[in-house]
């Protein structure tokens, strides 16, 4: 056997491996509170971001992107009732994507009316809608409905049996998590206060974002060091080692405490529950069907 039809087949068996839907049902159910949560925060300001007596009414829209930028809302009159419209839709199908009903026909909807409230005024977005976007796309080929749903319950119900089959679509969305870390730390290298040791020290200090301030003993130039090439240091960690077994969980707790850590003291919107979500596709199905087991086992022998 050649060394390149070796890595070929070492490829396929890595890319179309075979496992229970379990993980990629969990995180269906916790991603599609994601955009429930997410559309229900836009809907407190729609008509600020999208509506005609907003920031960006519509004929203003289309004058700076035209038709760059795909939207509904570029296609629809400018009334306010039409984004509220689009806004109802994306929140149904996101209740539906969550429930497991229809599933790839809902996380079809729902990408279409999340793309279109984002495009409609591009200017607002943060890094989690970037994310919030791209899973949900990937999503609509994924075999997130076939356990834990409505649509697995129908199917029992007609006598369809629950089978392994291709878990492609589930690294694709893992091989999306590394790249993000992978990027995110390569951008950070470039900034001269990354490099420096003080870009910690900043992004904490910058008012528009802080949540909470810092402990004294955290606002040393050292502790800033610290955080700052730390930082770094996970990102790139997260970017390699979740695909090694034995360093995988160690690096998952680590990366879901730092974004928890983000959020007590930044004010990022869903930023860090969104890559703590992301994250759970890591986690193999044995360990979450484990993990259930034996949390059932606790509450009914409590």
């Amino acid at each position: 056997m050649s060394l390149v039809q070796g890595a070929l087949e070492a490829w396929s068996a890595f890319l179309h491996a075979r496992e229970p839907a379990t993980t990629i049902a969990a995180f269906r159910i916790l991603f599609g509170l994601l955009l429930v949560a997410n559309g229900l925060l836009f809907a407190r300001q729609a008509r600020l971001w999208i509506g005609e007596s907003g920031v960006l009414p519509r004929a203003a829209f289309l004058e700076a992107f035209g038709r760059s930028r795909f939207t509904l809302l570029g296609y629809l009159p400018g009334a306010d009732g039409w984004a509220q419209l689009v806004l109802a839709l994306h929140l149904l199908a996101a209740v539906s994507l969550c429930v497991g009903f229809a599933t790839r026909g809902s996380a079809a909807v729902a990408f279409l009316t999340l793309l279109s409230l984002q495009h409609r005024n591009p200017l607002v977005l943060y890094g989690a809608d970037y994310v919030l976007r791209v899973m949900t796309f990937l999503l609509i080929f994924s075999r997130a409905g076939e356990t834990w749903s409505v649509d697995h319950w129908l199917a029992a119900r007609a006598g369809a049996p629950l089978e392994e089959a291709s878990a492609w679509c589930t690294r694709l969305m893992q091989m999306q998590v590394s790249i993000l870390y992978f990027k995110a730390a390569v951008a950070k290298l470039e900034g001269a206060t990354w490099r420096d040791g003080t870009a910690v020290h900043y992004a904490l200090e910058a008012t528009a974002f802080r949540r909470a301030r810092r402990p004294v003993f955290a606002r040393t130039l050292a502790w800033s060091r610290l955080a700052t090439w730390g930082t770094v240091a996970l990102e790139l960690a997260l970017a390699a080692f979740l695909w090694v077994p034995g360093l995988r969980y160690p690096v998952l707790v680590a990366g879901a405490l730092f974004h928890a850590l983000m959020d007590v003291f930044m004010s990022l919107q869903l930023f860090g529950m969104t890559m703590i979500v992301c994250l759970l596709l890591f986690v193999e199905p044995a360990v979450i069907d484990r993990s259930i087991a034996a949390a059932r086992a606790f509450l009914v022998g409590g």
